[in-house]
């Protein structure tokens, strides 16, 4: 959601005129965020309304991926999960092309993102979470995770010599130990992938908080389902020295739990799980780092902060899932 791709006034109202959106109003380029650019987008109707979009130019991904991550948007929006519907141009499209690019205009949800995590909050991302993997269950297209073992190896080997030795010992320890793990026995479904707290817009305050949706599906998978439970866990129920906050982990895990029951399976490899996830958010975090993308406006979030998480889980085992239920 940097923008790496300038796009002119003049580039967004011939893209509008492909689409039955209004006229351009204004745009906006989006700071936060890591892998593609991204605008916001108003437009003025005929009817003088004004409605609002994020544009998308996809820097990284293929056409087939694209497909795959809008259609499953559609399908999730068509089943009541709150994500944004993409908006097809008058060809019935999705997805179209400027510089080069793959390109994409999707719904604007309301609400904002919440820095300071409640408990509450937590309830609220485990309930739909859990809802999520039950739908997307019947998804019919299949996508696996680019950013699984082979990756974490590719990736190691990359940054390895611009890491401090016990950086690489670190690493090299924990992919080697999750290589060796049979985790065959664990249910999945598709997985967002990615769901930190600013992938989340909430509405209201306090009790009356509601969910506004979930966004940025772009590394969405077929995968575990403990293993997206595990991102959110460390991103969500931690403080800022890495450290669980069993309360809100509680929360997170019996708000899902009571959507769709956590198996035996899960209950035993939810400590390898959690680390699987600060790996893989450790590493894709000093790859953004150490090889940072040019662009108008980037972000690159603190890989210290997910090693700090991992580090947590290597020296302080969480408890059991069932132990939290």
């Amino acid at each position: 959601m940097s923008v790496y791709t300038h796009i002119s006034e003049t580039e967004f109202a011939e893209l509008l005129s492909h689409y039955d959106l209004g006229q351009l109003e204004s745009y906006e380029g989006i700071k936060a965020g890591i892998t593609n650019t991204n605008y916001f987008l108003t437009t003025r109707t005929d009817t003088q309304n004004l409605q609002q979009f994020v544009f998308t130019v996809f820097e990284e991904d293929s056409a087939a991926d694209l497909s795959y991550f809008l259609q499953l948007k559609a399908f999730l929006r068509a089943r009541g999960i709150r994500c944004p519907m993409p908006m097809a141009d008058r060809n019935g499209q999705f997805l179209r092309t400027l510089h080069d690019k793959p390109v994409a205009i999707v719904e604007k949800l309301s609400g904002r993102t919440v820095e300071a995590i409640s408990e509450h909050h937590c309830k609220i991302i485990g309930k739909a979470l859990a809802k999520l993997h039950v739908t997307a269950k019947d998804f019919s297209l299949r996508r696996t995770n680019n950013r699984g073992s082979a990756w974490r190896r590719a990736t190691y080997e990359k940054l390895a010599n611009k890491l401090r030795a016990e950086d690489q010992q670190l690493l090299k320890k924990h992919i080697e130990e999750l290589e060796s793990i049979n985790f065959s026995e664990l249910p999945q479904s598709v997985v967002h992938c990615d769901l930190f707290w600013d992938n989340v817009l909430f509405y209201n305050e306090g009790e009356n908080t509601q969910l506004g949706g979930l966004i940025d599906f772009y590394y969405a998978c077929d995968d575990y389902c403990l293993y997206d439970i595990a991102i959110v866990a460390n991103d969500w129920c931690t403080d800022q020295q890495g450290n669980i906050i069993e309360t809100k982990l509680a929360a997170l895990l019996q708000a899902y739990h009571a959507e769709r029951p956590f198996t035996d399976a899960e209950n035993t490899h939810w400590h390898n799980m959690l680390k699987m996830a600060a790996l893989r958010f450790w590493l894709s975090r000093l790859q953004d780092k150490l090889f940072p993308k040019a662009g108008e406006l980037t972000f690159i979030k603190d890989p210290d902060e997910v090693k700090r998480v991992l580090l947590n889980h290597v020296q302080h085992p969480t408890p059991e899932l069932y132990d939290l239920l």
